[in-house]
């Protein structure tokens, strides 16, 4: 019905536009400018148009990305060879530009993908002749994209709601500023005043105070540091020449007091986890021998019923359509998380599952199970 509603208005708005001449964006609304662009939510497809003689040339949308990864803007055109030198652009919050595309009028589908962080984006679509109703769609993906190709050709999400993605393998993020972490040992601090001692493997990471030099890493508790001094190594206690040295001893409050032994602290409760949530498999487990593919996993799409996977593994690999695999989390099998490959190209695939990304984006181990016939 609304988008009946607005074929009738844009044809209308055809009608009256004959005969008089107005301003490229006179009738265009709030959302002429970015500061009016209208929030669109990810996933969500919404139906606009653009008709320059009619005053209506610009039109801004907004998206609320809500983690690092790509936003994929797809734009569907009904009147794609009446609409004329149409450019669609996508910027930051900030206003820059990150991306344009110009209209062609033998393909309605335009697309344009970035690379995003946490925030707000806009997209900006402006002709300047014709005219035409248009679908708009965002898509968010986690992870990190080397355009390394491979696959002839980029693949993307279509509106009909299929995760047909191509990517590298997710990199944490370095952390800003500090030193780096030594093997065994914590990462210094961003910051902070001191130079960070590296740590022997195994051990933690000796802390300096503001100002101050790291203590080396031992057995002993970190001499205080005065800010802008240097710290110094604590010394034991050294008998005098021809002294016998006499172990020391530490008085407790209960050997004064009662001249009982002090009972033994009860020991910390620690609260259990929650149990881990789980999920329906999307498919039953293969029947009969089958071998162990690891491959990696290269992109994580959020759908409604779950997430959709680039994997790293392709037709090259003996991957096919209908196989399943599963997915572990810190080297624990995430529980109902199995996943069905829908998707074979050369050098990847992609695959469903039922669980929700944010319970897999972690996973450290990801198996295909082949057949053996």
């Amino acid at each position: 019905m609304q988008r009946t509603l607005l074929q009738f208005l844009f044809a209308a708005s055809l009608v009256s536009g004959w005969g008089c001449t107005v301003g490229p964006d006179e009738n265009s609304g709030p959302d002429k400018d970015r500061g009016g662009a209208i929030p669109v939510t990810i996933g969500q497809v919404v139906s606009d148009d653009l008709n320059p003689e009619a005053g209506d040339s610009t039109d801004w949308k907004s998206f609320a990305v809500p983690a690092p990864g790509f936003l994929t803007v797809q734009v569907f055109w009904d009147q794609s060879s009446d609409i004329k030198q149409a450019v669609i652009t996508v910027h930051d919050k900030f206003g820059a530009q990150l991306e344009s595309r110009v209209h062609q009028a033998s393909i309605p589908n335009d697309e344009l993908v970035v690379r995003v962080d946490q925030g707000y984006y806009f997209v900006k679509l402006q002709a300047e002749k014709g005219a035409s109703i248009y679908s708009l769609k965002g898509n968010h993906a986690y992870g990190e994209d080397d355009n390394g190709g491979g696959d002839g050709g980029t693949i993307r999400p279509d509106f009909a709601g299929t995760f047909q993605l191509d990517g590298a393998a997710t990199a944490d993020a370095a952390p800003a500023g500090g030193g780096a972490a030594a093997a065994g040992g914590a990462a210094a601090p961003a910051g902070g005043g001191g130079a960070a001692a590296a740590a022997p493997a195994g051990g933690s990471l000796p802390v300096a105070a503001a100002g101050g030099a790291a203590a080396p890493a031992g057995g002993g508790a970190l001499p205080a540091v005065a800010a802008g001094g240097s710290a110094s190594v604590a010394e034991t206690p050294v008998a005098p020449q021809g002294a016998t040295a006499v172990p020391l001893s530490t008085v407790t409050k209960a050997s004064v007091s009662s001249g009982k032994a002090k009972s033994e602290p009860k020991a910390a409760t620690v609260a259990a986890e929650p149990a881990a949530k789980k999920f329906k498999p999307i498919v039953a487990d293969i029947e009969g021998p089958y071998r162990e593919l690891e491959t990696s996993l290269r992109l994580i799409t959020p759908v409604d019923d779950g997430s959709r996977l680039k994997l790293g593994s392709g037709d090259q690999n003996g991957v096919k359509v209908g196989q399943v695999g599963e997915i572990f989390v810190k080297g624990q099998l995430v529980s109902g998380a199995r996943f069905k490959i829908t998707k074979v190209l050369k050098n990847s695939c992609v695959a469903a599952t039922n669980a929700p990304a944010d319970a897999i984006k972690d996973a450290d181990r990801i198996i295909i199970k082949i057949p053996e016939n």
